[in-house]
């Protein structure tokens, strides 16, 4: 949290409190000292609804403040079981190479083709997807650095987008990416996957992985060129459900069997 929204959160804290210790008292006032009155008259049922009118929001204002720290404790603890799923700070520590052989066994396991692009002679691409449902090129840079990526990557990848005769361009990076680049890349139609989107995408990744027991009873589907398999979980397992000259295997040990592995799609 930046010092402005600490600041500015503070003092409508402050407010919250002074508000409320008004309301307090003059809820205490309200029902202290009141002259005896016929108990015949509307006037005590008038007293007690007055009583109630600033008990209600002093309630209210306490049950907030004992729930946000409650809540703020529960976005902690799914942060971080976000950021330790996501595996963020193994792949803080990868080096280039790691890391671009990392994202390749990621978009292998959702069915994409991974093409390698020739390491020092790659023109600007460390890999180039083929996407399994509509065939489309992505060229992609991997970026695995302790800085913000810089407008240099901008225009390599959008040169190795015509280069390699790609639909689409990524940029994939550990860290975040400076205005101009965010600017450069909108205006250019390249797609950033800064920190928050990978840690997001690898938690989302890990998390199908670990609950991934499946049952002898479930079916699986696969394209003959493939080199993985689907259940009807997933996107491209239903996809493949509905299509002729898909493969089809009745439970998990006959599909490991063909050698495939099992997808870890989560779309």
């Amino acid at each position: 949290m930046s010092k402005r929204k600490f600041y500015k959160q503070r003092k409508k804290n402050h407010t919250y409190v002074i508000l409320l210790v008004l309301l307090f008292f003059i809820s205490v006032l309200n029902n202290v000292d009141q002259p005896q009155i016929n108990p015949g008259s509307s006037l005590p049922i008038l007293n007690r609804l007055s009583g109630s009118f600033f008990l209600v929001p002093c309630l209210l204002l306490v049950l907030y403040f004992a729930w946000s720290p409650i809540k703020n404790r529960i976005k902690q603890a799914r942060r971080k079981k976000q950021l330790r799923m996501s595996g963020i700070y193994t792949i803080d520590r990868m080096t280039g190479s790691e890391f671009e052989n990392y994202l390749t066994v990621f978009f292998e396991d959702l069915n994409y083709r991974v093409e390698d692009t020739g390491g020092k002679g790659d023109r600007g691409a460390d890999k180039i997807l083929i996407e399994p449902s509509t065939g489309m090129r992505i060229c992609v840079q991997a970026k695995c650095w302790s800085k913000n990526v810089t407008f240099e990557a901008v225009q390599q990848i959008f040169t190795a987008k015509t280069l390699w005769g790609c639909d689409k361009a990524w940029i994939i990076t550990n860290r975040g990416f400076t205005k101009q680049v965010k600017e450069t890349a909108e205006q250019l139609g390249i797609e950033l996957w800064d920190r928050e989107k990978l840690i997001e995408n690898m938690y989302q990744y890990n998390k199908a992985k670990q609950s991934g027991v499946y049952s002898e009873h479930a079916t699986f589907y696969s394209s003959p060129e493939s080199r993985v398999f689907h259940d009807d979980r997933c996107e491209y397992g239903r996809k493949l459900a509905g299509r002729s000259g898909a493969l089809v295997f009745e439970g998990f040990v006959r599909a490991t069997e063909s050698g495939r592995r099992k997808c870890n799609c989560f779309k």
